[in-house]
């Protein structure tokens, strides 16, 4: 036993010197070496001491922390491990009145669930994740995330931010704004020249808005044959959503049962030409809709009930008809936040914006 002591004694020497040394701790951290050296909870780097307000983070990946750090430099982020007692996480909450937390996605939900059992109603809950989508071209890649005060946006069971925003915001008067927007959809998003094949948007379980809908989801099956019916003389093409990658091989295998799946790296090219996408409520609609393919909902995602879609599942929560730019502001530029190496930028810096007509 004392030389199990002097032995843990030294790991943690080691660790703690580790920790302390910058080039070494950026190795560990990409390396994960340092993961159970930190506690299972570790100050991320970006934001600093400078910050306004402090915050927990759960659920996050440790390959996110970083990006979450610079995405969100108003808090001084403390990034919590899934393996941390509920208990610990209640003690810093009370050692540090008025202590955000930042929700990551779904991850989340079960730290919270346990933390909101022991009573946290004055330290506020804020909801961050991805974005719908990141802005992609030949030169740049901008990684989308947001943050939301009242829920998610993949959430359709409740309203969000973004839906406020798009029920409320005032586009017409700010012609500059869907202006610069119109020339980012010109630009990110090729026109698809509606020739191709009917696409069925095709989603596991795992995927963040079936998984918030849960039972009331639209099932895959009943989407597809949806889908064969109303284009009985048209190519069928599926494309399989999935998060989880243990599921991908059965998800894929059972598709295949229903019909032809395009290969992941085919997606991009297969919008470009796609004629019609159905879909429950998978963010990739909202990709094709910006290419200006016409959208089945099924699910009501974040982009269905505003005009836009053929949607066959109402949302009475919104209340306006919008045009694509109005949509597309609201989505990626109001609500959504882009990193750009490392740097925050507005989803239309760099667009020179057409003149308002």
């Amino acid at each position: 036993m004392t030389r199990l002591l002097a032995a843990r004694k030294k790991i943690v020497a080691i660790g703690d010197f580790l920790a302390r040394n910058p080039t070494l701790r950026a190795v560990g951290r990409r390396t994960h070496l340092l993961s159970f050296m930190d506690g299972g909870m570790r100050f991320g780097a970006a934001a600093g001491a400078a910050a306004p307000w402090r915050a927990l983070v759960l659920g996050a990946p440790r390959e996110e922390h970083d990006a979450i750090d610079r995405a969100f430099p108003e808090f001084r982020k403390l990034f919590v491990a899934k393996r941390v007692k509920t208990g610990r996480m209640y003690d810093e909450l009370v050692r540090h009145p008025g202590t955000a937390i930042l929700a990551w996605g779904v991850a989340a939900g079960p730290q919270l669930a346990k933390l909101q059992s022991r009573g946290i109603k004055d330290h506020p809950v804020l909801y961050v994740d991805r974005a719908p989508i990141d802005l992609i071209n030949e030169a740049e890649h901008l990684s989308g995330y947001v943050l939301d005060w009242t829920g998610l946006y993949c959430n359709s069971r409740r309203a969000s931010d973004l839906e406020t925003i798009l029920n409320g915001f005032p586009f017409i008067d700010h012609p500059e704004l869907l202006a610069a927007t119109t020339t980012l959809i010109r630009t990110r998003f090729p026109k698809s020249a509606l020739s191709g094949p009917v696409v069925v948007v095709c989603q596991h379980r795992s995927d963040p808005p079936a998984l918030f809908a849960g039972a009331t989801h639209p099932d895959v099956k009943a989407l597809v044959e949806m889908a064969k019916d109303e284009n009985p003389r048209s190519e069928i093409v599926l494309v399989q959503v999935c998060p989880l990658g243990g599921a991908l091989v059965k998800h894929r295998e059972e598709l295949e049962k229903l019909g032809t799946v395009a290969p992941p790296e085919a997606v991009p090219e297969l919008l470009t030409r796609a004629s019609r996408v159905y879909v429950a409520s998978a963010n990739l609609g909202f990709h094709a809709l910006l290419g200006g393919v016409p959208v089945t909902t099924l699910g009501g995602p974040f982009y269905a009930g505003w005009g836009l879609t053929d949607d066959r599942r109402p949302v009475p929560r919104r209340q306006r008809s919008l045009s694509l730019s109005a949509l597309a502001a609201g989505v990626l530029v109001l609500y959504g936040r882009f990193l750009r190496s490392g740097s925050l930028v507005s989803a239309v810096s760099g667009v020179d914006a057409e003149p308002a007509k």
